[in-house]
């Protein structure tokens, strides 16, 4: 397999009309946004998941956020970057992370669950490996300085170390706002 493959051939640019406008959005949606605006920093740790069975409300949530922050957004093709040979996704995820941050792109994982489901123990080489996969792309996006926004039409699937990870939860279906336990609140003020 050949390690050297285009990154250009895992992402795709995902459209964000210029016409994007939050006061379509409902307030307290529209202020988590603006919140992750005002305490987004060119540093580690900005990680966003998004829960919604609605593609499209996650692509434009994303899309807006993208607009505020004024970075592009580039979908990360997951069927393209996993393999089933050793070190292979490791390698492309690599190339993609490098390429992306040199260019202050914003990294968007959609349905996030096929990738980052819960972790089950290690019963052969495969689980083991799978397992790697996981805790080399959770190490990675922590160390990313741009945003990485993932989405998720199945959150009790995720993965807990993702959800823990994670600095900014929406449930975009539903607008209330829930109130943070406090240790969440410390963490993302």
């Amino acid at each position: 397999m050949d390690t050297t493959e285009p990154v250009n051939n895992f992402l795709k640019r995902l459209d964000t009309t210029p016409s994007l406008d939050d006061k379509q959005l409902p307030e307290n949606l529209s202020r988590q946004l603006n919140t992750i605006v005002s305490h987004f920093q060119n540093k580690a740790g900005n990680i966003v998941l998004f829960s919604s069975a609605s593609t499209p409300k996650n692509e434009f949530a994303a899309g807006l956020l993208g607009k505020l922050v004024n970075r592009d957004i580039y979908c990360v093709d997951l069927s393209a970057v996993a393999s089933q040979h050793i070190g292979e996704t490791e390698k492309k995820l690599l190339q993609i992370f490098d390429f992306s941050e040199q260019n202050h792109f914003i990294l968007f994982f959609d349905e996030a669950d096929s990738l980052f489901s819960k972790r089950t123990k290690a019963h052969s080489d495969n689980d083991r490996f799978a397992n790697l996969d996981i805790n080399y792309l959770l190490k990675r996006m922590q160390a990313y300085p741009e945003l990485v926004i993932f989405t998720t039409n199945a959150r009790d699937n995720l993965d807990d170390t993702l959800l823990r990870t994670a600095r900014w939860q929406l449930d975009l279906d539903h607008h209330a706002e829930k109130p943070l336990p406090l240790w969440q609140r410390i963490f993302n003020s």
